[in-house]
């Protein structure tokens, strides 16, 4: 807005904006050092109360007006003034622009260029508004978005609460087992001892179970980090371990030693991996015989791959088709929710997340591709 008090030598400028379905302009502050900041009843109002909304360019200069106009003029020791109303949609603006008294009055070519930057400085500001309004609605929706990341990742977890406690569980109950049997009087000290040292064994597994779950339950980090993928497979399987024996299912990890890192956010890989072997188990859970799942990792020149496979039936080729829409589930009780959540992520780390065929069995393999940290 400074090009108005620039290009026009105006010491007085201001802007006020009706919005549609408003019955009333509002001032706009703000804009540069040169406005007006009115306060109650000033110029840019009572002004508006004299001419009303014009419907094209005014030019007011004293000498040439009377009565309230005059006073208002005089009162503010304006010496001339200039009103555009520019109409954008249902916003209306108006501009106004003013001389101080001693300097020269606006002229004809003043009031043509005022015009004129004013139905610029009318687009720019409704530009500026649209921008504000968009960077605002991408702020929502990535909230809304981790928001349905970090409840998607705890109804994951919900489906598997009765084997977590029971991983809780089994620990207490040991520690609670060898503190009783230290305090017999009857032990010497060496087998209190022994009591003692293994009740400190199963503290530290306890303390090892809840920081993998505490780790898996924090909201997810919004900053990328160098991640190899096979340690993230192991909390995944560590999370799980009582799951997976549970359900007698065997987890056969593949992974090179020098695998190389990728760039992702921790937690919503993890997430991933976490969904797609609770999927491969309960694929499993109708199925007589062995029940096998295979993690496997391998690199590439620019991507790190991981697949999950499963021993199960398979998916048809509808299944197939649809397996990553929202709201499609192949379980009566699923939220159809996870799979397509979890491309979702693999989408925004540059990555890709399909379905192809299996290699060992005839189950249902899910293959993702990540790009590596170098990339």
């Amino acid at each position: 807005m400074d090009f108005i008090y620039d290009l026009l030598q105006a010491t007085r400028a201001g802007v006020f904006l009706r919005q549609a379905g408003q019955p009333k302009f509002e001032r706009i502050s703000d804009f540069g050092p040169h406005f007006i900041r009115w306060d109650g009843r000033g110029f840019g109002d009572k002004l508006m109360d004299q001419v009303g909304i014009p419907s094209a360019d005014l030019r007011f200069q004293m000498g040439f007006v009377d009565g309230d106009v005059a006073m208002l003029l005089e009162e503010h020791r304006l010496q001339s003034v200039m009103i555009s109303s520019v109409a954008r949609g249902e916003d209306v603006y108006l501009f106004f622009a003013g001389r101080e008294m001693g300097l020269k009055p606006f002229a004809d070519a003043d009031e043509e260029l005022f015009g004129i930057l004013a139905r610029q400085a009318a687009i720019a500001l409704e530009n500026s508004q649209l921008n504000t309004e968009l960077r605002t609605t991408i702020v929502r929706l990535e909230d809304s978005n981790r928001a349905l990341i970090q409840s998607e990742k705890m109804a994951a977890v919900g489906r598997l609460m009765a084997s977590v406690a029971h991983e809780i569980n089994n620990p207490l109950q040991a520690v609670r087992n060898c503190l009783h049997l230290a305090t017999h009087a009857d032990l010497s000290p060496e087998e209190q001892a022994q009591y003692s040292e293994l009740a400190k064994s199963e503290f530290d597994r306890l303390a090892g179970i809840v920081a993998t779950m505490m780790d898996y339950y924090r909201p997810a980090n919004r900053e990328k980090e160098a991640v190899f993928l096979d340690r993230l497979v192991g909390k995944v399987l560590d999370l799980l371990d009582h799951h997976l024996k549970t359900e007698n299912v065997i987890v056969v990890l593949d992974s090179p030693k020098d695998l190389p890192p990728v760039c992702i956010m921790r937690n919503q890989i993890q997430q991933v991996i976490f969904n797609l072997i609770v999927n491969a188990v309960e694929a499993l859970q109708e199925r007589e015989g062995e029940r096998k799942i295979w993690v496997e990792i391998f690199p590439g020149e620019e991507w790190v791959k991981l697949a999950v496979e499963d021993s199960g039936n398979g998916l048809t080729a509808e299944m197939k088709a649809r397996i990553f829409e929202p709201f499609f589930s192949t379980k009566e009780t699923g939220t159809g929710l996870g799979l397509s959540i979890c491309y979702k992520i693999v989408q925004d780390h540059h990555g890709s997340l399909s379905i192809v065929s299996p290699i060992h069995r005839t189950g249902a393999r899910f293959e993702i591709s990540l790009p590596r940290e170098e990339a």
